[in-house]
């Protein structure tokens, strides 16, 4: 075998990867970091998207087929709207009849935790990678991942990834009649559980057949049919995901919500957006790397393709540097895909062969520096997953964390409108609901098909519809009692029959005593200045109180569903839940 396939292999000479004569160590240190994670995957579902996407499974089994108009929305029902997630929603559909919340969230963490386990055996077995280097590899991979721990459909995209990036890293020459039915397996289920997500790994993927083409146009004679093994490896997946009901269609209205939600859709902005919002050292890590990997890119790419070496140009072929490349910017792309950073990194390994190899450094120094690095990754993923896991100011402890995790709620109760969703069921609420995404996701699995709303977290609705919902939900304007009436015409504009508030009507304290019209007294600071809480004219809004909750629920009166409903609630006000307050 030549220097070009065994760099291909993984390794120029496999029997020199990083390992120690004991396993004892690898044992008990992996039993640590597995069972780290499995407290860590083991988190109560927090994310706003598995609602809604119950509320769609739930849509298909009852009638039968896949949407093709926004059954959820309030503003245009008739909007055109393609899942290409519908196979995930009919199993998180019946997850949730089998089992609840509950069994949701098991299933999510188990599918994240077999992903970590099953990239690790990637490395340490399918790429003989070594013992530090797999065990380095998998924490920066739980630091890179550590924002996407979630109950999302991206779960199956991670766990796809992990099967399939060992033939990837390898190369067109190692591809076999093996890979390529795994290719097909994998490929053809991921294409109906998330498209998009098989999408992106096709994208990256077909880096090897074109690469091969022109690797076999230049070298005939050495090409060994790199690119007929390459195209039916390639082939064997692109086929079933087109044939996939929506994966086409899907992806392309994909990009066109993209087109009109990016800018107030945190996760889809690039990997720097990470440094806008570091609270953590992993922050930090997920923000640069991407970056850094780009620059060292170009460098090592110069350093290789400038020079008559043969050895570097054979740790560095064309396809491998094309489908790092490609890695790389996905990685770079948005900060949900950060993650793919790892698998880059791997496939550079090659010339950190090389690199290592002339820096001649002993052995053991090499594993103490490998063991420091490790111990930093896996100080940076207990203070991303534990001590800052639900406390904004990093000070949760191990104990906390684990009796959440393990305990009997399964959702963050804190994060949705679980008391409002309650009063709204048991009041037998129809009509629609002006909510941020972040709470209409939850509403419609509460509440659909009798309610909808005018925003949810798949983003489909037009730019104006997000500057709105941006100016309801930006807190600077909510010190000032002047923006009230902006708030007002922000909610008249879509006609809703009621709005559910995140936060509440501006407050503001001013000096005097005279009252700014259209307020409410609340009290005085110890300065004697006055707290005044806007308060709408009751011919247009009316709140539905909750006992021991200040008002969220705003009726619309110009609504004549929402006048019905107010008026069947107080005429049974001896029949109202205890949660609720009559209604004057």
């Amino acid at each position: 075998m030549d220097n070009q396939a065994n760099y291909e292999a993984g390794s120029l000479n496999p029997a020199r990867t990083w390992h120690h004569p004991s396993r004892w160590w690898e044992t008990v240190v992996l039993l640590g970091v597995f069972g780290f994670l499995t407290l860590v995957v083991n988190r109560v579902i927090w994310n706003i998207d598995v609602f809604w996407h119950i509320a769609a499974g739930r849509a298909m089994i009852e009638h039968g087929g896949i949407p093709s108009t926004d059954i959820f929305s309030s503003i245009d029902p008739d909007r055109e709207w393609i899942t290409f997630q519908w196979g995930y929603q009919v199993i998180v559909y019946y997850l949730d009849q089998w089992g609840g919340l509950g069994l949701v969230r098991f299933v999510h963490a188990m599918l994240m935790w077999l992903g970590f386990f099953l990239f690790w055996w990637g490395c340490r077995h399918r790429l003989a990678l070594g013992k530090t280097v797999s065990l380095i590899l998998l924490l920066l991979l739980i630091v890179l991942f550590s924002d996407r721990i979630r109950a999302r459909p991206h779960v199956f995209n991670f766990l796809a990834w992990t099967i399939l990036f060992p033939t990837l890293m390898r190369g067109p020459r190692q591809l076999t009649r093996r890979s390529m039915m795994t290719m097909m397996a994998v490929v053809g289920v991921w294409a109906n559980i998330h498209a998009g997500g098989a999408m992106l790994f096709l994208v990256a993927a077909a880096t090897l057949p074109f690469a091969s083409f022109f690797s076999d146009y230049r070298s005939p004679s050495n090409s060994q049919g790199t690119f007929k093994r390459a195209g039916a490896w390639y082939a064997a997946g692109l086929i079933p995901a087109l044939l996939s009901p929506n994966f086409i269609t899907g992806n392309v209205q994909a990009l066109v919500m993209l087109q009109r939600t990016e800018a107030v859709i945190g996760e889809w902005k690039p990997s720097t957006y990470f440094l806008e919002i570091a609270a953590t050292p992993g922050h930090l890590v997920c923000g640069v790397l991407p970056s850094a990997l780009l620059i060292f890119w170009l460098a090592i790419t110069a350093w290789v393709w400038l020079s008559k070496d043969t050895e570097r140009k054979a740790a560095w072929p064309f396809w491998r540097a094309l489908m790092t490349l490609a890695l790389i910017v996905l990685s770079m792309r948005s900060v949900r895909f950060v993650y793919i950073a790892t698998f880059a990194l791997i496939a550079m390994k090659p010339v950190f062969a090389i690199l290592r190899e002339r820096l001649k450094r002993p052995m053991r120094v090499a594993l103490v520096g490998g063991g420091a690095l490790a111990i930093l990754l896996f100080a940076i993923a207990y203070q991303s997953n534990i001590s800052c896991r639900f406390d904004a100011q990093c000070k949760a402890t191990f104990s906390e964390v684990s009796q959440r995790a393990f305990g009997a709620e399964h959702i963050d109760t804190r994060r949705f409108p679980v008391e409002e969703a309650d009063v709204l069921e048991q009041t037998d609420f129809k009509g629609t609901i002006f909510a941020q995404a972040s709470w209409g996701g939850y509403l419609l699995y509460r509440l659909w098909p009798n309610v909808r709303v005018i925003a949810d977290g798949r983003g489909n609705y037009d730019p104006e519809v997000a500057e709105d919902l941006a100016l309801v939900y930006d807190t600077r304007l909510l010190g000032d009692l002047r923006n009230g009436p902006a708030f007002e015409d922000v909610y008249r504009r879509y006609h809703p029959d009621l709005v559910l508030q995140q936060y509440p009507w501006p407050v503001q304290t001013l000096k005097g005593r005279q009252q700014p019209p259209n307020s409410v007294l609340l009290g005085y600071a110890p300065n004697g200045a006055a707290r005044y809480h806007y308060r709408p004219h009751p011919k247009n809004w009316t709140p539905l109180p909750i006992k021991g909750k200040q008002p969220t629920i705003w009726l619309n009166m110009q609504s004549a569903n929402s006048r019905a409903y107010r008026h069947r609630v107080y005429t049974t006000r001896g029949q109202l839940p205890r949660a609720i307050n009559r209604v004057h």
